[in-house]
């Protein structure tokens, strides 16, 4: 396994130079990059409690079926959740809009 994951001093150095710039790049050309932390986190916060809302008591996004916009929403809870584990997306998903969660078993999905 340690073979799997080496990589040679030099290139981890050069990584560790330019990943950092690259990923920072891609987030301002996306526009994320563009504001501030706090701003962020808000913008996730008002996405959440939009979706919270008009989901209501329906079973899906649009409807009793589900359709493409549920398999969307549920990726970017799935990302909130298991890719950054601790983050401050994960506790809002789990606190605040942690209703969200009940339309979304991942059970359903395995069928997209």
């Amino acid at each position: 396994m340690d073979k799997i994951l080496y990589v040679p001093p030099l290139k981890l150095k050069l990584l560790k130079l330019l990943a950092p710039r690259k990923v920072k790049k891609t987030l301002h050309e996306q526009g994320l990059g563009r504001y501030a932390y706090d701003d962020m986190i808000r913008l996730v916060q008002d996405d959440l409690r939009n979706v919270s809302t008009y989901l209501g008591t329906k079973a899906f996004y649009l409807g009793d079926e589900m359709t493409e916009v549920d398999c969307t929403i549920f990726g970017f809870l799935a990302q909130a959740l298991w890719a950054a584990p601790g983050s401050p997306h994960e506790k809002l998903v789990q606190g605040k809009f942690h209703t969200v969660l009940s339309f979304y078993p991942t059970d359903s999905y395995t069928a997209y």
